[in-house]
């Protein structure tokens, strides 16, 4: 969890303050500085908060499909196949032989 209210906080001091930059620099109408920190602060909060919940549906929809390291159709362990390195990140590919089903995992399990 921790790692999360990191990126949170990184996130918010780089891209959701760019944005926020952007929406209140087109508000040229609006004479009250505080309400520009405010809308300002607001979409730095909704930018950044929309990519850290990002991250962490992709981490739970890997520990859904891992499932304790348990096949949910046999009850065997997975056995873990290869990992596949993209350009930007790595797959992690484990079966089960019995079943024959792969799952692709974008993180290792803990």
């Amino acid at each position: 969890m921790i790692v999360y209210i990191i990126a949170f906080v990184i996130l918010f001091l780089s891209v959701g303050a760019f944005f926020g930059l952007m929406v209140v620099s087109l508000m040229e109408n609006t004479k009250s500085k505080v309400k520009k920190w405010v809308v300002g602060i607001i979409t730095s909060i909704l930018v950044s908060g929309a990519i850290t919940a990002a991250l962490i549906a992709d981490r739970n929809i890997d520990m859904e499909q891992w499932n304790n390291g348990v096949c949910p159709q046999c009850g065997e362990l997975w056995e873990f196949k290869g990992a596949t390195k993209y350009e930007n990140h790595t797959s992690y590919f484990y079966s089960c032989d019995k079943d024959q089903i792969v799952i692709e995992l974008n993180s290792l399990p803990d």
